[in-house]
């Protein structure tokens, strides 16, 4: 090694390493386990969103896009690919342009493009814990190790295994967190096109908008644009010219709908007071009115949290404001599921050291409190995964002021 240069490498204690090693080992064998085993659409393996992913790639292949958001025509193919869904279906209320980013999944089989999509959806995990650990100076070195860690955190495992896309939302968000770093003109570039990607959820996309305009980030404010165009012309491609106002109805009418379903279950400030009301009033009154209220309030909030955030201090030359975004979505976005919760833990890692042994306590903390939270969700305690969305805010923006 040549005089005077040091290389860093970060070293976990031998116990923790060793027991990373067996973790990494169940996980394997729990993932080839469960994908090796066929399941009915029933079961939370393939339910999640997946047969409405599949439901997209095939129509798209079909060339038959205009009838995306006709509920008749989703549950027609979805029954004919499962019919133990007798009757049911799992409604599609992704943007158009993501049928075109899926249609290859419509040349397997049902069974084979579950297996294909979660292992895809793992390799973006994978992705995004190689790109946090060269964010982070106390994980570099610590690759496999981390995400060995992300994976035992509960909401995230499930979301991938279970068939969702939050894989691909947790590798957008590593690649911001990296890109925010570099502040360079092609990393201004990449920024842009990565926020602009994560328009398959509009809310994601537009609160990092909202960061890169507080930020007075022009370039990337201009990829973003360009980008999200380019995604609507996509999704032209597959629904026609006009795919936006189906869309926008199909997703309002499935928003409420949802609401009433899965509330318990979601993170954010709109399904916390939705439930509060429905124990005030015994699952009676307006409801709906207060889903309009909270949703409009909830946008409000990202930016403005965000502007405030800014006045204090975290100027366009900090690298500050983009790692708020995954936490404050969490709360305030209006339609966050638990698996999205990774959005709010994954931060946390990036003030996260090895030497620190109250890191290594918060850490395992936060991951044994995900499994009992994903527990207590699925016996029917309503708001557990709100609480836990507000902690690992707290936790956050608590090792951010130590930082």
């Amino acid at each position: 090694m040549p005089h005077g240069v040091k290389l860093y490498m970060n070293v976990l204690p031998a116990r923790l390493h060793r027991f990373l090693i067996a973790s990494a080992i169940g996980l394997v064998v729990a993932i080839i386990g469960a994908l090796s085993t066929e399941q009915p659409p029933s079961a939370a393996i393939v339910r999640g969103d997946f047969p409405a992913f599949y439901t997209m790639a095939t129509l798209a292949h079909q060339g038959e896009g205009a009838k995306l958001y006709d509920l008749e025509t989703q549950r027609e193919v979805q029954n004919a690919i499962w019919p133990s869904l007798q009757g049911s279906v799992l409604p599609i209320a992704y943007p158009a342009f993501l049928a075109r980013w899926v249609e290859p999944l419509a040349l397997l089989s049902a069974t084979n493009a579950r297996i294909v999509w979660t292992v895809v959806m793992f390799l973006c995990v994978v992705g995004a814990c190689a790109l946090v650990t060269r964010v982070s100076s106390g994980l570099r070195g610590l690759t496999w190790e981390t995400i060995v860690i992300a994976l035992l955190f509960a909401p995230l495992f499930l979301g991938v295994l279970g068939g969702q896309i939050v894989g691909l939302s947790v590798l957008l968000y590593s690649a911001l967190l990296y890109l925010d770093r570099k502040r360079d003109r092609w990393s201004e570039v990449a920024l842009g096109i990565v926020a602009g990607l994560w328009m398959y959820k509009p809310h994601f996309s537009c609160a990092v908008g909202a960061v890169l305009l507080l930020q007075r980030r022009w370039c990337a404010i201009g990829t973003w644009v360009g980008a999200s165009s380019s995604l609507w012309a996509l999704g032209a491609s597959v629904a026609g010219t006009q795919w936006l106002s189906p869309w926008y109805s199909f997703v309002r009418t499935f928003a409420q709908i949802d609401l009433v379903t899965n509330a318990p279950q979601m993170t954010g400030v709109v399904p916390f007071l939705y439930v509060v009301w429905g124990w005030i009033t015994h699952g009676g009154g307006a409801q709906t009115g207060v889903w309009e209220v909270a949703a409009l309030l909830s946008l409000l909030m990202v930016p403005c949290i965000l502007g405030i955030l800014s006045r204090k201090g975290l100027s366009r030359s900090d690298a500050a404001l983009v790692p708020c975004v995954g936490p404050l979505l969490v709360l305030f976005a209006p339609a966050v599921n638990f698996y999205d919760l990774a959005l709010g833990a994954l931060p946390l890692l990036l003030s996260v050291h090895p030497n620190r042994r109250v890191d290594l306590i918060l850490v395992g903390g936060v991951l044994v409190v995900s499994q009992i939270v994903i527990f207590l969700k699925d016996i029917g305690i309503a708001a557990v995964c709100f609480a836990f969305a507000v902690s690992l805010t707290y936790l956050f923006m608590r090792a951010r002021a130590r930082e």
